[in-house]
């Protein structure tokens, strides 16, 4: 385990802070105790390297992940804040000579934050960090060099800015080098032998035409030298290693540097290429499963009964199958920033991340009992679901062993359009035997995940006759709202309201629902014309208060003890309205 104990600030949806912290105490992913900054929406976290690889792979609610380089220092003025940005230890995130020699890096990106400082032009205090950042870059190389003038084995006493003129020359020197041996490279792979022309001052030249009268005249490229030079500058840009994003915050003229971990933000977790409009991102629907504590329930009871009535992509079907197996949350491609640092942990990263895809070490659930369902109205949802569900490998998951699946009733109607999985039977070894057939005679089979394609009024009644009336399940669901399901669906404000009325009347009927459905819809008042609350006519209980695609929604719990506050509420308004 790296010695080394870094700070690590991370940032979830907002609104959703206490839920990343739950899920980080969870999960242990760290050893210390998270904490929430006062009066900002970060938490703060401290811990070795190998509690950034833990959350960067397995944190399912975390945005994005910085690591603050040291304690917050002064920066009253533009001298002060130079001289306190020099003291700073960068040695430890930029790359060091032998990096240099094996990669050529692109300058960081920066960001500038100012809140009641001296300090409040952005631009010029980032500009200040790039100077800083060049310089400690050229004074490293100057020190190397005078130690190696100190043992003979370069000049002696050079001043520093004779040496910078040469660093920037060399450097400059050497990224022209690298784009003229492309342009030769691509001009010697052409096959190109049509003669182009190039009109100079109303003259054709061909392009193999060189002048040579006059002396000291320049030889006038070839259209194809010219082709071959501006790709190969635009391949050369491609090519420089991106290194982290550097941020500096001054706060009432304290300062801090924040750097960067991802290229992008975390929000992603690649189990859904395909989507619809209004989908969840992974992280909210993340935070979503945990605060209803499908999990926790699944791990203490052995079972894992879900239903989601408007499932859209599959986002809650996906996304607690994963969680509930404990899957890698994101398997980044290429590079990460932090891949980059002089101290980072090349060999211990890459063993952790063969031990994280390694299915020998994978955590097996298979002594749970799984049944996740998803329906929709429109079959152009349930196809989206579908290929999510194929790109999320759950055929592998249930042949390699983790999950097995359970031989139980299912709605087989020629009418209702639907798909299962597994969609294969396995022998002893893991190895498909044979796709599952089905006839429409059939009354059960082997099931971990079904969709199927109709209104939830007519799905669940049948399913309520398949599971004994939702006995242990939970009901997890995004029901429609906004305006792009008016758009889309073409709904009306009454179409919505029947909808939330029926939903309402069905949960009702089954006891076994209460405080077991959960339901994200956009927040209300109760006496807006959209109030799922008071068109459901249910009680529910407020969980969870987020922002989804700039709408202000609420994840809500079917609770009927809490219709009497309603009452009270309405009675209360109705009084006031009445002085």
């Amino acid at each position: 385990m790296s010695a080394t104990i870094f700070t690590y600030r991370l940032r979830p949806p907002v609104g959703l802070e206490k839920t990343l912290m739950k899920e980080l105490k969870s999960l242990n992913l760290v050893n210390s105790k998270p904490r929430k900054l006062t009066g900002r929406k970060i938490i703060e976290v401290q811990g070795p390297e190998e509690s950034l690889w833990k959350m960067m792979h397995k944190s399912r609610i975390a945005e994005d992940i910085q690591v603050r380089m040291t304690q917050p220092f002064r920066a009253r003025g533009e001298k002060e804040l130079e001289q306190n940005l020099e003291k700073l230890p960068w040695h430890c995130y930029l790359p060091n000579p032998q990096q240099q020699q094996e990669h050529m890096f692109k300058m960081p990106q920066t960001r500038a934050k100012t809140h009641s400082s001296k300090l409040y032009h952005t631009q010029l205090i980032r500009d200040i960090l790039i100077k800083s950042m060049t310089e400690i870059q050229i004074k490293r190389d100057f020190k190397i060099s005078l130690l190696k003038g100190m043992n003979g084995k370069g000049p002696q006493n050079m001043p520093y800015k004779q040496f910078k003129k040469q660093w920037l020359e060399k450097k400059e020197r050497k990224e022209q080098d690298d784009i003229d041996r492309r342009v030769k490279e691509k001009i010697q792979e052409s096959d190109d032998e049509e003669e182009n022309t190039i009109d100079i001052d109303g003259h054709t030249i061909e392009s193999t035409q060189i002048e040579s009268e006059g002396k000291g005249r320049r030889k006038i490229k070839t259209l194809d030298e010219i082709k071959a030079e501006l790709k190969s500058k635009i391949e050369f840009k491609k090519n420089l290693k991106t290194i982290s994003r550097i941020q500096i915050n001054i706060v009432k003229d304290r300062g801090e540097i924040l750097v960067g971990t991802s290229y992008e933000d975390l929000h992603k977790h690649g189990y859904k290429p395909f989507v619809r409009w209004g989908v969840l991102k992974e992280t909210l629907t993340a935070a979503c499963i945990l605060e209803s504590n499908i999990i926790a329930k699944a791990n203490h009871t052995g079972k894992l009964y879900l239903w989601d009535p408007f499932c859209g992509s599959g986002s809650f079907l996906i996304e607690t199958l994963m969680m509930i197996l404990e899957q890698p949350v994101r398997n980044f491609d290429g590079n990460l920033p932090f891949q980059y640092w002089p101290v980072h942990q090349r060999e211990q990263y890459e063993k952790f991340k063969e031990e994280l895809n390694d299915y020998q070490k994978m955590v097996k659930k298979d002594q749970i009992d799984i049944q996740i369902i998803g329906s929709d109205v429109s079959q152009k949802a349930i196809e989206t679901s579908i290929k999510n569900c194929d790109h999320s490998d759950i055929e592998k998951l249930i042949q390699r062993g983790l999950v097995a699946p359970r031989l139980r009733g299912f709605i087989n109607n020629p009418m209702i359009f639907s798909s299962h999985w597994p969609k294969y039977s396995y022998d002893e070894n893991g190895e498909a035997a044979t796709s599952v057939l089905m006839d429409f005679k059939q009354t059960d089979r082997n099931q971990l995940l079904s969709l199927y394609q109709g209104d939830f009024q007519s799905i669940g009644s049948q399913l309520a006759s398949l599971t004994e009336n939702f006995q242990d399940f939970t009901i997890l669901t995004n029901v429609p709202y906004g305006e792009q399901s008016k758009e889309k669906q073409r709904h009306t404000d009454t179409d919505l309201q029947n909808i939330y009325r029926r939903f309402g009347k069905f949960i009702r009927n089954y006891p076994s629902l209460e405080k077991n459905t959960f339901v994200l819809a956009q927040s209300h008042h109760y006496g807006h014309k959209l109030s799922f609350e008071k068109f459901s006519n249910c009680g529910w209980s407020k969980e969870l208060n987020f922002s989804n695609g700039g709408l202000s929604v609420h994840l809500l719990k079917f609770d009927m003890s809490q219709v009497s506050e309603v009452k009270q509420t309405l009675q209360a308004y109705k009084e006031i309205a009445a002085m």
